[in-house]
């Protein structure tokens, strides 16, 4: 996969912005900032994602599969 820092990424949950590569429980995931919004609303309490109580715009984390 290219490299996806302030890259537009689709995601499962919609499109957003690449933050990077992250390593968790020994294997690598990227994260992607998305904005907070209808689609993404319901995702914030999902494990993937790291920034529960955000307002505005939020960070998950993804396998590399997950992501276009």
């Amino acid at each position: 996969m290219r490299t996806i820092f302030n890259q537009t990424i689709q995601t499962p949950i919609g499109q957003g912005i690449g933050q990077g590569p992250m390593e968790r429980e020994d294997e690598t995931v990227f994260l992607v900032r998305l904005p907070i919004n209808e689609q993404t609303e319901p995702h914030r309490r999902d494990e993937n994602c790291v920034t529960h109580n955000a307002i505005h715009s939020g960070l998950w984390f993804f396998e590399k599969g997950e992501l276009k």
